[in-house]
């Protein structure tokens, strides 16, 4: 196979070599890897008019850069739609609306995003928890039970820490919802629901996290606004107490 030697050429190694990486990647053989492969690309050259990883070059005016932006946001959102069905939403509410206790792991850059859903769903009275991926999540894990749901976000889910993470969860029967990019990662086989970020990303040569930080945004909105739905008086109501609350502490605070 002429492009199995081309991947042996390019990486220094040998046609066997590759064969035997796409076993270790949980493949059946190279037959299998080659339609990964062209999946992928096939997907990251899909008619998307801006590059996710690099929307601007040198020569753009300020302007350009942020029209080019604008336009990279709303492609994200139209391709993060595209990966969510109807079936998908329905497993996530599944596995968070008979619990209190959410646990979110989170891998790389998005801490804060984790961190501004977190706050919105603890306003509706769910008690929810952020660690990062190879600080808190050890302690996390341990103080959890199988009353918990975890949901683990790495966009490429390589970290053997996020292996051992996952058998210490599944040990303890907690169910795992993984946010992800479409790499096939060991993430995918722990997971009890996969959702998939837009993933066109490289993970080198980029600019910045632009499409996936709008991507997990979206997914993370939807997920709050589908739990706040299931109880949207109740809801809304403790929303409107609580943000009262706030702003007269606040202006007390002023007037101290």
């Amino acid at each position: 196979d002429l492009y199995k030697q081309a991947i042996a050429d390019a990486t220094y190694t040998s046609a066997p070599i590759v064969v035997r990486a796409a076993k270790k990647l949980g493949l059946n053989g190279w037959n299998e890897l080659k339609k990964q492969l062209k999946s992928e690309i096939e997907y990251l050259y899909a008619s998307n008019e801006i590059d996710a990883s690099i929307p601007f070059v040198i020569t753009d005016s300020f302007v350009d850069i942020a029209n080019y932006i604008a336009k990279l946001e709303y492609e994200t959102i139209n391709d993060t739609l595209s990966l969510i069905s109807h079936d998908l939403i329905y497993k996530i509410m599944s596995l968070l609306r008979n619990t209190k206790d959410i646990d979110i792991y989170i891998d790389g850059n998005y801490s804060f995003l984790a961190d501004e859903f977190a706050k919105k769903m603890r306003i509706i009275d769910y008690n929810v928890n952020c660690a990062l991926i190879g600080n808190d999540d050890y302690l996390l894990a341990t103080k959890s039970d199988s009353k918990h749901c975890a949901i683990i976000i790495s966009y490429f889910a390589d970290n053997e820490r996020i292996y051992k993470l996952c058998d210490k969860l599944k040990a303890k029967k907690i169910k795992i919802i993984a946010v992800t990019s479409l790499t096939e990662n060991d993430l995918l086989k722990h997971a009890d629901c996969i959702v998939h970020m837009s993933s066109r990303e490289l993970r080198y040569t980029k600019i910045g996290e632009f499409s996936s930080s709008t991507s997990l945004k979206l997914i993370l909105d939807i997920i709050y606004g589908c739990i706040f739905s299931t109880d949207y008086e109740k809801n809304l109501n403790t929303r409107i107490v609580v943000s009262k609350e706030i702003d007269n502490l606040e202006i007390d605070e002023e007037s101290c």
